[in-house]
């Protein structure tokens, strides 16, 4: 091998120089090789084969030659090193460095409470806590509320920011800082129904420039009313026959309860009367009270119809609701209801009494006619034999005489008649039928019909000194005897109760004149008449029409306050109280046509007059006569 040196590439990577190899030196003692020289020689054999250029020469191991790296892969790792850097700069500022600057949204609580079971428009009050447990301020800091349907809101702690009471500010709450607000106010609703009341803190934080919201809610339910309800009604009725229904209501003790409905409904029963104070005009079966402090009683009079099935049964319904204002806007809130299944059966014998076309409660007057009618109906199939009726009559007395004016008795046929005296202030009158009088009571086959037909008349004041009468009511019921396969039977009908209400009258006249200057003066009167029982809160008005004027102090009134509307013109005469000792009003209105209109027919309405009958408890509506011009 040469002594020069030799230069050489081996592949595209390193470029190897080398020298010849040195000289063999001689080894110590302890690093001579054991091994034989043949092996020595096989091992540099080898080394050479492995490191010897192409050309069979040495490289020089003393120099070693790397490529040139890329530069974008440097540039990509000092980029990444120094994000890494920024990082944990920036962990070490949020995190370490500075804890105590971080908002948490979970450190700002917000809490609401009160009782979540409650009784319907009971007062109840509900207690809002806001917290901010971190050492960041809230900004602007702002609560709002939702309230649940029925709420009326009462009063806060908080003075509120809005007409609708649901929005309070706090402004700035302090780190670490807290505080509350009491709500107060009464809740309504439906019986059972589930309700939500939300409450909303809004604020923006110190560190911050985005408004943050928190939200609590608390549910809550009406779970029952400060009111009884009782319904009587029997479990079984005769399809066809005359049913009562009974229904109470009363105040929980110390609870007073106002804007109350009550309705009942059945889609087989046929109401005849109801009575009650409160009834609706034109309902068949609903009550209206303003307000509820002591136990009130309804009653309901009618049948199921006759065309149901034996063994059939029919659900009779009573709900009693309300409104939390006094204008009873919208559907009022269920406060409690009742529901009970009626088995309904055939009767064999349909026997009742009616009067003046009803079978239960009804109201009449002095001088009204009594049309009384005892029907019987064999609906079996078993003839009746000789049957009996009996008619019993009750009604007020004074010094014996009754206020029935038996001496005008109208009854087709003839009768047995008994008078007896139950009291100082109540006699009884009796009408017995039978075949010797109604041939048709001998013998009652199946599927017929019988009906006896009795009119009595009521006293009037030109009869007799109504005021002297301290009873004012009547009571009208039968008893049917009869035979049926060799066994006597024995019936009772339905009853019949007339309360006898104020013999309140209204007469109108008209007497016409002329003024100084021509025109026609209509002089209206209207006459007042009562003698039986002391009024209250009477109320009357009509209507006027045409080109008219009326000079106020022209007007004679002789008890109450006049009003009358230029631009409606509405006569409206309001008269607080009117005792029997006052028999007659008599308000005199002169109307003044300032222009004729041949085709104007009326110059006034009809006069509706209202009043309270302050003994029987009823409410009166009566109608005067209008004023025709047509009759000038």
């Amino acid at each position: 091998m040469s002594s020069k040196n030799k230069k050489f590439k081996k592949d595209d990577t390193h470029v190897f120089v080398t020298k010849e190899l040195p000289e063999e030196r001689v080894k110590p003692e302890d690093e001579v090789d054991r091994s034989s020289p043949t092996d020595s020689k096989k091992i540099t054999q080898k080394l050479i084969e492995i490191y010897e250029n192409g050309d069979g020469s040495m490289p020089d191991m003393q120099k070693f030659e790397k490529r040139t790296r890329s530069k974008v892969l440097r540039a990509f790792f000092v980029l990444l090193f120094a994000l890494l850097f920024f990082a944990v700069v920036a962990w070490l500022g949020f995190f370490v460095i500075v804890p105590q600057s971080d908002f948490n949204e979970e450190d700002v609580i917000l809490t609401i409470s009160g009782d979540e079971e409650i009784s319907y428009g009971a007062e109840v009050s509900y207690r809002i806590r806001y917290r901010n447990a971190q050492n960041i301020a809230l900004d602007d800091a702002n609560l709002e509320v939702r309230y649940p349907k029925g709420f009326v809101f009462v009063t806060s702690s908080i003075a509120t920011t809005t007409d609708n009471n649901d929005a309070w500010k706090l402004g700035t709450v302090d780190p670490q800082g807290s505080g509350y607000m009491d709500i107060t106010g009464r809740m309504y609703g439906d019986i059972s129904d589930a309700q939500s009341f939300r409450v909303f803190l809004n604020y923006i934080p110190a560190n911050f420039s985005s408004q943050f919201q928190k939200v609590a809610h608390v549910a809550l339910t009406i779970t029952e009313a400060p009111l009884l309800l009782d319904v009587e009604i029997p479990s079984e009725v005769v399809a066809g026959a005359e049913t009562k229904v009974l229904i109470h209501i009363s105040p929980q003790e110390g609870e007073a309860l106002s804007h109350i409905q009550v309705s009942c409904e059945s889609e087989m029963f046929s109401i005849t009367h109801i009575s009650g104070s409160g009834s609706d005009e034109n309902k068949n079966c609903r009550w209206t009270l303003d307000q509820v402090t002591q136990k009130q009683e309804f009653q309901v009079s009618g049948s199921f119809l006759e065309d149901i099935d034996a063994g059939e049964k029919q659900i009779f319904r009573v709900v009693v609701s309300g409104w939390q204002s006094a204008e009873k806007s919208g559907e009022p809130y269920t406060l409690t209801h009742f529901e009970k299944e009626v088995m309904l059966s055939k009767a064999q014998i349909l026997f009742n009494v009616v009067v003046n076309g009803g079978t239960g409660t009804m109201t009449v007057e002095p001088g009204e006619n009594l049309n009384m009618s005892a029907m019987i109906k064999n609906s079996g199939d078993m003839v009746m034999h000789n049957a009996a009726l009996r008619v019993v009559i009750e009604a007020p007395s004074y010094t014996n005489r009754s206020m029935l004016n038996w001496g005008k008795l109208d009854v087709i046929g003839d009768a047995d008649i008994f008078g007896k005296q139950l009291s100082d202030t109540v006699r009884q009158g009796e009408l017995v039928f039978d075949k010797r009088y109604i041939a048709g009571l001998a013998q009652i086959m199946p599927g017929e019909e019988v009906g006896i037909d009795i009119v009595l008349p009521i006293k009037n004041g030109l009869e007799t000194t109504l005021a002297n009468y301290k009873s004012s009511a009547i009571r009208v019921y039968a008893e049917l005897k009869y035979t049926g396969s060799d066994t006597a039977q024995i019936l009772n009908s339905n009853e019949v109760n007339l309360a006898i209400v104020s013999d309140l009258d209204i007469d109108v006249t008209d007497a016409i004149s002329q003024d100084v200057e021509g025109n026609a003066v209509h002089t209206v009167t209207w006459l007042v008449s009562n003698s039986f029982h002391d009024l209250k809160n009477l109320v009357l008005e009509a209507d006027v029409y045409g080109d008219i004027s009326i000079d106020r102090k022209d007007i004679v009134v002789p008890a109450g306050e006049l009003e009358y509307d230029d631009q409606q013109k509405k006569i409206i005469w309001k008269i607080d109280t009117m005792p029997t000792s006052i028999d007659v009003l008599a308000m005199h209105i002169p109307i003044v046509i300032k222009t004729d209109n041949p085709s104007q027919k009326n110059l006034t309405s009809k006069v509706t007059i209202k009043a309270h009958d302050v003994v029987s408890d009823t409410e009166i509506v009566k109608f005067g006569e209008e004023i025709l011009l047509s009759s000038t």
